[in-house]
């Protein structure tokens, strides 16, 4: 303390680090100061003057960022794959394609390769339908029903098995106040009202006469 100082200086006598008093929540404030040192982007910046935006730079960056659409990708050609839905393990398989067999191919040398190729005409026709899907919806439409009615189901357990809703009234408890003796409410835990004012046994001595 400053032996300057009055006594009836109540300002703080410690330093801030001390976490005394309300500290979490001087923690919290927000303390806005105004910044005025430079940074070192407006160091090295320099302004050019009024210029156009480059569009093709900023078309780049947007298709980078957004990347290609399906229009680019799948629609290059108009609607010649719209049902290219078979896949070869079907064609073979499971009998799907055409119903005759595929035309022979021929060695072109002008272009070394042959040609009409399997893989660049391929058949066109609707996905096959195994029945996986229709299968499943039925199963959990009847295991939802089943829940609704019943507890048996794949979602069910043990203790939701065994479980009793209790009733209302045995929620339901009487709530009365319990007074204590004047004595034992005044007397510490640890200690009785008969080690207080219990008076100790006197012992009395016989004298042979």
């Amino acid at each position: 303390m400053d032996p300057g100082a009055s006594n009836w200086d109540v300002s703080k006598r410690y330093k801030t680090d001390v976490l005394v008093g309300n500290w979490f929540e001087e923690r919290l404030v927000y303390d806005r100061k105004n910044h005025t040192h430079p940074s070192s982007y407006s160091i090295d910046f320099q302004q050019r003057g009024y210029q156009q935006p480059d569009v093709v730079l900023r078309r780049n960056g947007w298709i980078r960022s957004n990347g290609v659409g399906k229009e680019i990708l799948l629609a290059h050609h108009g609607d010649a794959y719209k049902k290219n839905w078979i896949t070869w393990y079907d064609e073979d398989f499971n009998g799907r394609g055409l119903p005759r067999n595929p035309p022979l191919r021929d060695w072109h040398s002008g272009n070394m390769a042959w040609s009409p190729e399997r893989s660049d005409f391929p058949v066109q026709g609707s996905p096959t339908n195994w029945g996986l899907k229709e299968r499943l919806d039925k199963r959990w439409n009847t295991s939802l029903q089943e829940r609704s009615t019943t507890s048996k189901n794949d979602f069910s357990t043990t203790y939701n098995a065994s479980y009793l809703k209790p009733r209302t009234e045995d929620l339901l408890a009487a709530r009365q106040p319990s007074f204590l003796p004047p004595i034992s409410g005044r007397m510490p835990a640890n200690t009785g009202s008969q080690d207080k004012f219990e008076e100790p046994a006197q012992k009395l001595s016989v004298v042979a006469t």
